[in-house]
């Protein structure tokens, strides 16, 4: 979904998009974008939250493996995404696992 828009401070997330999933009960957001205080740092947050509660019950908070600038979510393949830094590096993101992978599945 291509919306800036994170429940973040500027100071510390600038969004540029997101990805949204819903499974067993509960949703899987993933932010993309960069660190507010430092926009060369990549930096994703996951959210998941219950269905029912509407309570953030996990995530995580990761920056790019390298500092690439902005990333945004570019595709997605089941739950491993696509992740495109600004100058063009290109990284995976396994939401299942909460973790950057070599490749795509």
């Amino acid at each position: 979904m291509e919306t800036g828009l994170a429940p973040y401070p500027a100071g510390q997330f600038v969004g540029i998009n997101r990805w949204e999933e819903s499974k067993s009960g509960n949703d899987l957001i993933v932010y993309a974008g960069s660190n507010g205080s430092d926009p060369s740092q990549g930096l994703i947050i996951v959210q998941i939250i219950s269905a029912s509660s509407h309570q953030t019950v996990g995530g995580a908070i990761l920056p790019t493996p390298v500092k690439a600038g902005p990333v945004r979510v570019s595709a997605a393949q089941g739950e491993v995404l696509t992740l495109t830094g600004q100058n063009g590096t290109t990284f995976f993101f396994d939401v299942g696992l909460q973790k950057f992978v070599a490749a795509a599945r």
